[in-house]
């Protein structure tokens, strides 16, 4: 079951939910094993590491006001493990940004490219 949020009905609200829209953030393990990751978008569940399943998904929101500066750790093997952005502007998320977790690295789905591969940073190189 989806669910949709609708938009506010006043103007003032109307207006920061335009401008500054609400951003899903969903991180679905694809790999064949387990993986470990953490995120800090601010609080409870992501402030330190956490299992996800096979076939495990999680999924949180954030407000797109001038770049939300949300990464997340990423330990998929001993070979594959960094740091990612969770949403930039460059990603083309629209509303959704979908990430998908393979043996070999991490994908990003959008409605624009279905499956771009995304590097994971190591030792502070995104910063």
């Amino acid at each position: 079951m989806s669910v949709v949020v609708a938009p506010p009905t006043n103007v003032a609200a109307g207006l920061l939910w335009e401008l500054f829209p609400m951003v899903n953030v969903t991180i679905t393990n694809n790999a064949t094993h387990e993986v470990w990751y953490m995120c800090n978008n601010k609080g409870p569940p992501h402030d330190r590491l956490y299992k996800l399943g096979l076939g495990g998904v999680t999924q949180w929101a954030i407000r797109d006001i001038a770049f939300p500066l949300v990464w997340c750790y990423m330990h998929i093997n001993d070979g594959v493990q960094g740091v990612f952005w969770a949403f930039l502007p460059k990603y083309r998320c629209d509303r959704h940004c979908d990430w998908w977790v393979q043996d070999d690295g991490l994908y990003l789905h959008t409605r624009y490219d279905d499956g771009q591969y995304i590097w994971l940073y190591q030792d502070g190189e995104f910063f």
